[in-house]
């Protein structure tokens, strides 16, 4: 009888092991070609919405009462869809060889994500400065994510 309980719990934990790596990552890495083709897909969706914003704007000018207003209104959806970008990005196992690499180009979009919102935030205030600082600031992170970009091979991520 006590020997049928220890099996019994022996069971009960392997399950839960089981389960709980299942549910932190047990997921099997992708190949480099691999999390470069998913990626990528993901990233040009979110590319794609983020050129069709830009096209809805007439003039490029933080000066422009009429398209900080566009601005505004646009930010934040565009915000929206690059942190779903993100978020899909995140559910992909890199290779061990770009982890690091992997996790800078996820926090460096999702730092940008979060800077599209705050532009939406400041283009409805009506702060062309602001628009114009938060824009500025963003531009390290840009060039760190090109910089992973090139020498990852993605076409779409980080660019």
């Amino acid at each position: 009888m006590v020997m049928a309980h220890k099996l019994g719990v022996a069971f009960v934990l392997a399950a839960l092991t089981t389960v709980v790596a299942g549910g932190c990552g047990g997921q099997a890495a992708l190949s480099r070609q691999q999390l470069i083709s998913q990626a990528d897909v993901i990233c040009k969706r979110v590319e794609l919405e983020r050129a069709t914003a830009v096209g809805r704007l007439t003039v490029v000018s933080t000066s422009n009462a009429k398209e900080l207003k566009e601005v505004g209104r646009l930010a934040p959806g565009l915000s929206q869809e690059q942190q779903r970008g993100v978020a899909r990005l995140r559910a992909l196992k890199a290779p061990a060889s770009l982890e690091h690499d992997w996790q800078e180009l996820l926090t460096g979009m999702q730092q940008l994500a979060a800077e599209t919102a705050k532009v939406g935030v400041a283009a409805r205030a009506g702060n062309g400065k602001g628009v114009e600082a938060i824009t500025a600031s963003g531009a390290p992170i840009r060039s760190g994510l090109e910089r992973i970009a090139q020498q990852v091979g993605f076409k779409y991520c980080g660019r």
